[in-house]
């Protein structure tokens, strides 16, 4: 994640902070959860895995939300994805999402071995690419959803495109269609609106 600006994908904090808030006003479970974890790995940025429900959580979620600090801004998912796969493999009763936002131009030593990881996690994962215009030809192969953000689309749909993977499943959710750029496992959807 990079730093604030003006376009969707610069913004993208700004965005995933009204995403979580939008979604924990309406939480009803305490098993509903979420953390906010960063590809530079370890840092003292990230979150605790907290219920969405406590409205007091939105505050650790908020300050997870911005360049932690002394970040060298890493693009090597391997720690990140290793730290996401051991919870998702301690929590065996909950449904788990991973959402990754990321251009997906990874530095990992061993990029063929994150691929497997990715299609081999332990839940559903949500790719979403942003700013790339051809994203890595891996991802179609993955059987994931993959969703496209570009510097030009319109601003809310960072914010949408979380919201839709934070509330996959979820009964009776009502999205902001108009927004987001949500394909299909196997495709990336690229046209804009």
């Amino acid at each position: 994640m990079g730093h604030g600006g003006a376009d969707p994908i610069d913004r993208r904090y700004d965005e995933a902070r009204f995403a979580l808030r939008s979604v924990a006003r309406h939480c009803r479970t305490s098993k509903a959860m979420a953390a906010v974890w960063h590809f530079d790995q370890p840092t003292s940025g990230d979150s605790a895995i907290l219920p969405l429900k406590q409205w007091r959580n939105l505050q650790a979620f908020e300050a997870a939300l911005r360049v932690p600090t002394g970040s060298q801004g890493s693009s090597s998912l391997g720690p990140a994805l290793k730290k996401a796969t051991q919870l998702a493999k301690s929590m065996p009763s909950h449904e788990i999402r991973l959402t990754i936002l990321s251009d997906f131009c990874l530095t990992d030593h061993n990029p063929a071995e994150i691929w497997a990881r990715l299609e081999h996690f332990p839940g559903n994962v949500h790719a979403v690419v942003l700013g790339v215009d051809d994203p890595p030809r891996e991802l179609h192969d993955l059987g994931i959803t993959v969703s496209r953000i570009a510097p030009g689309d319109e601003p809310g749909v960072v914010a949408a495109t979380l919201h839709h993977s934070l509330t996959e499943g979820r009964p009776g959710r009502q999205l902001a269609h108009r927004l987001l750029r949500i394909s299909e496992p196997m495709s990336l959807e690229t046209n804009s609106q």
